[in-house]
């Protein structure tokens, strides 16, 4: 009997740890926009110069090969992507934003 009780005292924390992951539920996290992009300086100059995106990080897999980066303005962030079959021309994105009025006054300055 006592070493009964001290396997369920020692075993029952454990047993809870071990089995709680199986009771969470799967959480959805922020979704990653990527759009495709044909060529790098327009691309550029359309994001970084004149929307006033910032570039987080590019990768390339090797020199001639197509461009992936991340840009970001806020806590907005997009990736662009010259691989063939990433983000189909004519995709739309809605962007949630506040004051565009002070924003559309920046694009136009």
């Amino acid at each position: 009997m006592i070493w009964e009780d001290r396997i369920r005292t020692s075993i029952a924390p454990i047993i809870k740890l071990n089995l709680s992951f199986l009771l969470k539920t799967m959480e959805l996290k922020q979704a990653t926009t990527i759009l495709r992009i044909f060529d790098e300086t327009k691309a550029k100059d359309f994001y970084i110069d004149y929307l006033g995106f910032v570039i987080d990080w590019e990768h390339r897999f090797k020199n001639g090969m197509p461009l992936y980066l991340q840009i970001s303005r806020s806590s907005c962030s997009l990736h662009l992507s010259e691989h063939h079959g990433d983000g189909t021309p004519g995709t739309k994105v809605r962007i949630e934003c506040d004051n565009v009025k002070a924003y559309h006054k920046e694009l136009k300055a």
